[in-house]
């Protein structure tokens, strides 16, 4: 038996594979990763002027620091905090801190848990991660000192 198919479902399978095809194509393309330009210096956070991180589970993203894009620092457990990049690790877009409690990249929606880690997404592999301190009450970010997982 042969089988007929419409010029209208013919159009719209062919434009579906196109599609399809270039968003493997452009998507393939960023297999190489993406790592944000290395930065050195200190960024002096004072936690009473961010509340929220008090809090295990909270996050917030600075854009006043030496880096030519955000901070984004967490409250992972109680009295620890980590820092890292907001560059996305799948083509460099901007993390920011999500409504939905971790971290999310607009462009190809990858999502972060609070700790860095993919949880959804494109992107290959954990944000880069700068080392952290407590002084006093305020939280240093060490630029020089970055993890790269």
């Amino acid at each position: 038996m042969r089988y007929q198919f419409s010029n209208a479902y013919s159009r719209f399978f062919l434009l579906a594979m196109i599609v399809t095809a270039l968003l493997s194509w452009s998507c393939g393309k960023a297999k190489n990763e993406s790592l944000p330009p290395e930065v050195s210096g200190t960024v002096t956070i004072a936690l009473s002027d961010h509340p929220s991180l008090q809090r295990a589970g909270n996050a917030v993203s600075l854009h006043n620091t030496p880096l030519d894009r955000g901070l984004i620092v967490a409250c992972t457990e109680e009295g620890v905090w980590r820092a890292f990049d907001s560059w996305c690790t799948h083509q460099g877009c901007e993390v920011s801190v999500s409504a939905y409690g971790g971290l999310e990249c607009p462009c190809h929606i990858s999502r972060f848990t609070i700790e860095g880690v993919p949880a959804t997404g494109p992107a290959p592999r954990p944000l880069v991660e700068y080392k952290t301190q407590l002084n006093g009450d305020s939280l240093l970010v060490l630029l020089d000192e970055r993890t790269v997982r």
